[in-house]
């Protein structure tokens, strides 16, 4: 799946409804690969190699 928004084109790679990955092109260029738990949910992305997550309070406020 492509979606393009300005000069920047992203590029997806799904499972089903859910995203893999995600691939810019244009003037600033990067891939995120998503992480997802056991039950489907996503949990953070890697990025330039490193891991992000998400924070997710008791009150299912969702924060990086």
């Amino acid at each position: 799946m492509t979606k393009t928004v300005g000069d920047s084109t992203h590029n997806y790679v799904l499972d089903g409804t859910r995203i893999l990955s995600e691939a810019v092109t244009g003037s600033t260029p990067y891939t995120l690969y998503y992480l997802y738990d056991a039950s489907g949910n996503v949990r953070g992305f890697i990025y330039n190699n490193r891991h992000y997550f998400y924070k997710i309070s008791k009150k299912k406020q969702t924060k990086l």
